[in-house]
């Protein structure tokens, strides 16, 4: 959705519920509302997608199937790789690996990159080319596909979901020479229009107008709620 777009219809949203406050608010300050929103819709939306099909549909603009890693370093136990563009999660990742002149592919199960010392050193989960298995983890560095010598990673495969870049509308503000300074201090003079799927922007949209409400009620239940997000 075109940015100027979602700014109007939540100018639209804000003006019922919360006029008067509302009415000097700075395009660049709208726009860091509704990215701290989109933040907080994308972080909910990924961890409670198996809960709603809703979900699968507004990530689906985000989608990267079937992306070669781009390799690091080759080291003992791991071999390192540099996170996609925009790398929000990954879905799949599978392994092509050699040993000796037979070859396979499997895939790489995700354990948190603390859990990495305990896996390797457990027969249950460590690399093995023989049981076409393995695990990856990740840090700041980028992603490790762990192999424990005991066999070649040729390439890893990787299916994720992008992170939504911030949305931007310079075009609204109308001065000298346009844009604005953002929040972190940068000049933006281009729109940035929402990536999302069909759908999605009316709840993104209804969590930054309670954001601008801030009404002191659990804001993690009523995020929920717009979201559909049954609680447990």
């Amino acid at each position: 959705m075109k940015s100027t777009s979602v700014i109007w219809y939540f100018d639209r949203q804000v003006h019922d519920t919360y006029d008067k406050k509302y009415m000097d608010m700075k395009v660049g300050t709208k726009v860091a509302i509704l990215n701290r929103a989109k933040d907080i819709f994308y972080r909910k939306i990924i961890s409670n997608r198996s809960k709603n099909p809703d979900f699968d549909l507004w990530l689906r603009p985000l989608e990267v199937d079937d992306y070669e890693l781009k390799s690091l370093k080759n080291l003992k136990e791991y071999n390192l790789y540099q996170f996609p563009e925009r790398f929000g999660v990954a879905t799949t990742c599978r392994v092509y690996a050699s040993k000796d002149k037979c070859k396979a592919n499997f895939t790489a199960t995700p354990i948190m990159d603390t859990s990495s010392y305990d896996a390797i050193n457990n027969s249950m989960w460590e690399p093995s080319f023989e049981f076409e298995q393995t695990f990856r983890t990740s840090d700041a560095n980028g992603i490790k596909i762990w192999h424990k010598s005991n066999f070649g990673v040729d390439n890893a495969i990787i299916s994720y979901l992008k992170t939504i870049p911030d949305l931007h509308s310079a075009g609204l503000v109308r001065n000298g020479d346009g844009g604005y300074v953002y929040i972190d201090g940068t000049k933006v003079t281009k729109d940035v229009d929402l990536e999302i799927g069909e759908g999605g922007y009316d709840p993104l949209i209804n969590i930054a107008v309670l954001l601008v409400q801030d009404n002191g009620q659990d804001f993690s239940l009523q995020t929920n709620k717009i979201l559909n997000i049954k609680q447990i």
